[in-house]
């Protein structure tokens, strides 16, 4: 039944495969995390149904596999001592299932950078005329608004601050999918050689969608990962005058485009008057201290993790990553995601650059966004951040996945 299962449905080896899931993972709105979880899962099953598992996991899966058995064994625990819900516990498990699926599938799923790209930039397109259209002609996409919007942010975010939320529930999340999709056309422009346009496309519409979401986190890390990857490009690179010419015009239509709207963005232009003593910033660290306080009420759980359900609602709302990992996950899984993305940017800096995977290099960049967003937000326990993360991954994993040639700009 699988072999002609498998005649009829090569589908699922195609490069349209992953592509059909990048879409879905963008597009779906991510208020609906059950059911977006669930479709994830069943993509990912689909996977390896038709492909199989492969025998032995590289370090990505490895990562992955000891969280699920982490949370599995914390939440069990969590169970009994403190009568929490298992089912909602174990419900972390899910978020990472899917993507250990993908990295382990058998048989390597061909998909070309400039496909990644054509997702990438329609997905980043879409967002910024949404943003824009939210931000001058809002009732022209009501109905898309409440669709993929909470009713909280569409009232108050957006209603009354004017704070975009392009394809996202919140103004946050918006900001946040867009520095990573900012990066990702950058760093493709800066190492691949593919489509000028397009990486371009993606570089300024993520620009416009991250200062109409006003999200203030968002626009630190912008700034950032653009002077990080211009001190990288700087002494890693040898550059030459054309490439030199082109950081240099990047940087001057992102300044025009930042001067443009800057004085449209009362929210975001808090962020120099009222800086850290912003009353949400200060709620935030209140409801950072008031977790990490009850973390700590037992050694043992502090090491493993109490479970989701041990903070009730508060878990789907910490605003700050790294608690929710201690929390939830454990401080010894936490400090193991953060060893490994540290050793990652030490690699990064070590290594010669001719030397590199320039897939490398992306996650490298990504983990550096990630490691300044998770502290006031969220970014790994964001699914789509996570299977961005993924598909990246896999293109490391699988060599046969994108073939790259590297570039002089």
């Amino acid at each position: 039944m699988k072999k002609i299962l498998n005649k009829n449905f090569n589908f699922f080896y195609s490069k349209n495969f992953l592509v059909f899931i990048l879409y879905s993972v963008l597009f779906f709105p991510e208020k609906l995390i059950y059911e977006y979880f669930l479709i994830l899962f069943v993509l990912s099953l689909s996977i390896n149904y038709f492909n199989g598992l492969q025998k032995s996991m590289n370090l990505y899966s490895k990562l992955i596999f000891f969280s699920m058995i982490s949370i599995t064994f914390s939440s069990i625990l969590s169970y009994f001592y403190y009568q929490t819900s298992l089912l909602r516990n174990l419900s972390e498990v899910f978020r990472f299932l899917p993507s250990f699926l993908i990295l382990n599938s058998r048989t390597t799923i061909t998909l070309e950078l400039k496909n990644f790209l054509k997702v990438i930039v329609v997905y980043s397109c879409s967002n910024a005329v949404v943003c824009l259209l939210q931000y001058y002609l809002p009732q022209s996409v009501d109905m898309l608004t409440n669709f993929y919007g909470s009713a909280h942010h569409v009232t108050t975010s957006l209603n009354i601050s004017k704070r975009a939320l392009g394809l996202c529930s919140g103004p946050g999340q918006n900001g946040v999918i867009m520095v990573a999709t900012y990066v990702i056309g950058l760093t493709s422009l800066l190492y691949f050689k593919e489509s000028k346009k397009i990486e371009i496309f993606i570089i300024f519409s993520s620009l416009i969608s991250i200062l109409l979401s006003q999200s203030q986190t968002s626009f630190i890390a912008f700034v950032a990962v653009s002077l990080y990857i211009f001190i990288y490009n700087l002494i890693k690179s040898r550059l030459t005058i054309r490439g030199i010419i082109t950081i240099m015009s990047l940087l001057v239509c992102a300044g025009s485009i930042v001067g443009l709207l800057w004085q449209y963005l009362r929210y975001l232009n808090t962020l120099y008057s009222i800086g850290l003593k912003r009353s949400s910033y200060v709620l935030r660290e209140q409801k950072t201290l008031s977790i990490l306080e009850k973390t700590q009420d037992n050694f043992f759980f502090t090491m493993i993790g109490h479970g989701k359900d041990f903070f009730g609602k508060t878990a789907g709302s910490m605003d700050n990553e790294y608690m929710f990992f201690v929390g939830s996950y454990g401080l010894l899984l936490t400090t193991i995601f953060i060893i490994i993305v540290l050793h990652m940017i030490l690699k990064a800096w070590l290594i010669p650059l001719e030397k590199q995977d320039r897939r490398f290099i992306l996650l490298h960049f990504l983990a550096v966004v990630g490691l300044l967003l998770a502290w006031p937000s969220s970014f790994i326990t964001d699914p789509r951040i996570l299977m961005l993360l993924t598909i990246i991954a896999c293109i490391g994993v699988h060599k046969n996945i994108i073939t790259l040639t590297e570039r002089e700009i």
